[in-house]
């Protein structure tokens, strides 16, 4: 190459370089207005801020240990708390996702993206959010974490959406070095979902009823979990302790006045799943004071699902529709139709009868299509129990199923309206077929196919007697699939 065309193609790559770098540059940082001393960077399209930022708002106080950033805040328990936040380390230096903190610590700010801009102040009493109050609430199980809004598309116009991903027992959430996954909860509110993580018991009788009769790891829980809530903009928290004794009935109802009052201080939700009514089930039922838990909590979530259990030697349904509408009739005898929100399974069961002895193995609604084209099933629709069903020999084992799909969860889901429940929720994400969300959740609950039902005239005998036999043989059975 002659020296002239060396020099064109040094000039030409000279040219090209620098237009590249300015165009990616990571770090971008921005003027700040209002304030001296902290720093506000555009990193990858998102504002981080220096963590001493967070401090403009009163309301916390920051520290850096062991290169983990901390807010030190009091929360509505009236205690002293400390919250890990998650930080992202830039040129060296820890920095804060400044967009989904500010308003928590108590600052408002206008970003003026042309000039790279951002002016910061103190949040206004009256700057609160304010969100359009939707009269139907809809939960979604995510205990893998996996929720992805693609999957709900349109569902949220009529709907109060919340995603409800488990965090682990009360003992995980206790833990100083607890902290959310901040990408994914970004990712929820981002689409104006709300977050209400499940914490559970873990199912253990004996620790649970230690922590029954144990006031201060009670006050020290709902004392943290207030203060995470607050830090990270959570709308409340989902509470589904179970397999309890029957003896600790009021001391579980005294638990969770504490927790509603202090979340309520922050205009937070909390919701409490509990099973239907089963009167040979102590510790799965009879555990559960329904009717003062509802004046507590905000909702009891109805688990309407393992109408025969997985343990069952008994084949049946999982949710038939019957059973679940005299369910409810008898729950609405203590709990206002609009405290509750019917629980509804996007599972079944398939019972294989080995060795004259019938077991269940799950079935998703994800694969229940694929499921009936692999056994070239010709289930048939049951108008009773609004379910297709199916019994079949393959190699001289036989097989039963009650499906689930989006007809049968549609005539489910039409109790809500025929009772004035106040919504549905479904367990599990990640166990439906393409489109049942959006299906399902555009679908008016009010329908209300059966006229005016008469509550009074209704008995806990008449829902349970016609199924007695199999439901005895259940006693002591009563769990609930996919959260053991």
């Amino acid at each position: 190459m002659n020296l002239s065309l060396k020099v064109l193609a040094a000039g030409m790559l000279l040219l090209m370089l620098p237009v590249h770098s300015w165009a990616d540059d990571p770090n971008t940082k921005i003027k700040v207005s209002g304030a001296k001393n902290v720093t506000v960077l555009l990193n990858e399209g998102v504002l981080y801020a220096s963590p001493n930022t967070f401090e403009l708002g009163k309301k916390w106080d920051v520290s850096e240990e062991k290169n983990k950033i901390y807010v030190k805040l009091k929360s509505g328990a009236g205690r002293q708390e400390s919250v890990q936040i998650p930080s992202k380390i830039i040129s060296g230096k820890p920095y804060v996702d400044f967009g989904y903190f500010a308003g928590q610590s108590g600052i408002t700010y206008k970003y003026d993206e042309k000039h790279k801009k951002i002016t910061l102040k103190k949040e206004s009493r009256d700057s609160g959010k304010k969100e359009e109050k939707k009269s139907r609430q809809v939960i979604i199980w995510d205990p893998e974490h996996e929720f992805s809004t693609s999957s709900i598309k349109d569902a949220g116009k009529d709907n109060a959406i919340i995603i409800s991903p488990t965090w682990g027992s009360y003992k995980d959430v206790s833990q100083n070095d607890f902290v959310p996954d901040l990408v994914y909860l970004k990712g929820i509110k981002d689409n104006g979902f709300n977050v209400l993580p499940l914490i559970h018991n873990d199912f253990d009788i004996p620790g649970t009823s230690a922590f029954m009769h144990d006031s201060k790891m009670q006050e020290k829980l709902i004392s943290r979990i207030d203060a995470i809530s607050e830090v990270y903009d959570l709308g409340g928290y989902n509470i589904d302790f179970e397999n309890m004794k029957q003896e600790d009935k009021n001391l579980y109802t005294d638990f969770i006045k504490k927790l509603s009052g202090a979340m309520h201080e922050q205009g937070k939700m909390v919701t409490v799943d509990v099973t239907v009514y089963n009167e040979w089930s102590p510790t799965w039922s009879l555990c559960y004071d329904r009717e003062n838990l509802a004046k507590a909590a905000d909702y009891l979530v109805i688990m309407g699902y393992d109408e025969t259990p997985g343990n069952s030697t008994v084949p049946g349904s999982v949710a038939s529709y019957s059973w679940l509408d005299d369910s409810i009739k008898v729950l609405k005898k203590s709990v206002p139709g609009e405290k509750m929100i019917l629980g509804l399974p996007l599972y079944t069961r398939v019972w294989v009868n080995e060795s004259g002895r019938w077991k269940s193995r799950v079935l998703t609604l994800k694969y229940t299509d694929q499921f009936i084209s692999r056994h070239k099933l010709r289930p048939v629709w049951n108008d009773e129990e609004k379910q297709y069903t199916s019994s079949w020999k393959e190699k001289g084992t036989a097989y039963k199923t009650w499906l689930e799909d989006a007809k049968s969860l549609e005539d489910k889901m039409s109790l809500v309206g025929k009772y004035g429940l106040g919504g549905t929720a479904f367990w599990r994400y990640g166990f439906e077929a393409e489109n049942t969300f959006s299906e399902l959740l555009n679908v008016k609950e009010n329908q209300e196919k059966n006229g005016k039902v008469d509550i009074d005239n209704f008995s806990l005998h008449d829902c349970l007697e016609e199924n007695k036999q199999r439901r005895q043989e259940m006693q002591g059975q009563y769990k609930v699939a996919g959260k053991s």
